[in-house]
């Protein structure tokens, strides 16, 4: 049988069994808008108590660097300056909200603040909030130090980097490789995670779509 044989001899149309039903073919559409819909609240709530809690530290954690700012004995002109920001970075940039996911935050402080303060002084700072943290722990021997601890419910980690700087300037972006001359040599390890994350944003085309 040649080929044009074979063609005329195929039926015209294809016998009902093998015909898509536009009912089942629209199901899994509909299920998925159901889906979607329901558990978009969840996401939008947890996304906004990780915002949240990213102010709440952000003010805890400023006012605890002034306070160690002017401890050591500077003047006021110093002490108002900023000597601490916090940078959130993985899954909170990727828009992650589920109960699993680590709220990843890299805080960068300026020169007055060193890995001491950071990691023995905050200690007494968080372990005295009892109602707001659990499950403290502080790890400043690994090879990225951090802090880690569930924080109104949801699991933090802090990492630290220190600048050899009196202050965090203002038009700082750790993007940048030039920002790196202000970095102590040991906290070079510490914005790789938040340098990634951003250089992922960058890459990806239309992110607020992805």
């Amino acid at each position: 049988m040649d080929h044009t044989t074979f063609v005329s001899s195929m039926p015209s149309e294809l016998p009902d069994k093998c015909k898509a039903s536009p009912s089942i073919s629209s199901s899994p559409n509909v299920q998925l808008n159901h889906i979607l819909k329901k558990i978009q609240p969840s996401y939008s709530s947890g996304m906004s108590k990780r915002k949240d809690i990213v102010k709440k530290l952000s003010f805890i954690l400023d006012l605890w660097a002034k306070t160690v700012v002017y401890q050591l004995g500077f003047n006021n002109d110093v002490v108002s300056q900023r000597h601490l920001k916090l940078y959130p970075f993985g899954s909170f940039s990727f828009q992650d909200s589920s109960p699993e996911a680590d709220l990843d935050i890299l805080c960068v402080t300026s020169c007055y603040i060193t890995r001491s303060h950071f990691f023995y002084d905050l200690r007494r700072l968080f372990e005295s909030m009892r109602k707001e943290v659990q499950d403290f722990i502080v790890i400043p021997s690994a090879y990225i130090p951090l802090i880690k601890m569930k924080y109104l419910g949801v699991h933090v980690d802090l990492c630290f980097a220190q600048l050899l700087h009196g202050n965090i300037p203002s038009g700082l972006n750790l993007r940048d490789l030039s920002s790196l001359q202000y970095l102590a040599d040991k906290s070079f390890a510490s914005i790789g995670g938040y340098r990634i994350t951003e250089a992922i944003i960058k890459a990806v085309p239309h992110f607020e779509y992805f």
